[in-house]
């Protein structure tokens, strides 16, 4: 059945036709994905319901668990967040080359020929982030200094010389019935590893309140 309208009209022309052929059809279910079509057709239900054309009917919602993230979303969330920081640069921590090799067959075998210039081409490496921080402007009161001066006086104190270096990294994890993305913080570089765990803290802090606040 095609119908106009979205789903609230497609359910509407199904409660109308059912109404007409109610002593064949017992039972019938329907799919609604806007709470407020429920709310529009549970209140037109009940109208029915009074006037003896519909005996029963029922909502339920089913469990279908917040939204999944993707390692894409995840590292983009990470991004957003380090853009913010004064002294903080991002990069990729690897680039693969893709060749296409031209392989002539042998008989059962194929022997390789020679790499095709044209296909050549550089892509970067999904799963780690290395980020040079030259200031401590993730701490709380860098950042309140920085919401204070809209960032004029925190970016005099910006250093070009690198004051910490990590890599963040994103990996899938699957064990037992559970699986997910699992965020890491590595320190590469670096004297303090005190302002490391600090930096390490809020970073993870961050998303996994970000996450919640999505899926929540």
């Amino acid at each position: 059945m095609v119908t106009r309208g979205g789903e609230l009209s497609f359910v509407r022309r199904m409660v109308s036709e059912s109404i007409t052929t109610n002593s064949k059809v017992l039972w019938w279910t329907c799919l609604l994905g806007k709470l407020s079509s429920v709310i529009a057709l549970a209140g037109e239900l009940k109208k029915l319901s009074g006037e003896a054309k519909v005996f029963t009917w029922g909502v339920s919602e089913l469990p279908t668990g917040g939204p999944a993230w993707t390692r894409k979303e995840l590292f983009e969330v990470v991004r957003e967040m380090l853009r913010e920081l004064d002294g903080c640069h991002i990069f990729p921590s690897a680039y693969s080359r893709f060749d296409t090799v031209h392989s002539q067959p042998r008989g059962d075998n194929c022997r390789e020929g020679e790499l095709g210039a044209s296909t050549f081409r550089m892509e970067e490496v999904s799963g780690a982030l290395d980020v040079v921080l030259t200031a401590e402007s993730w701490t709380r009161r860098a950042r309140r200094a920085k919401a204070r001066s809209e960032g004029a006086s925190s970016m005099q104190h910006i250093s070009t010389e690198p004051l910490l270096i990590a890599r963040i990294s994103v990996s899938e994890f699957d064990v037992g019935k559970h699986t997910g993305l699992w965020l890491k913080a590595c320190w590469t570089y670096g004297k303090d590893s005190v302002k490391f765990e600090s930096f390490a803290s809020f970073l993870l802090g961050a998303i996994d309140r970000k996450v919640a606040s999505s899926t929540g």
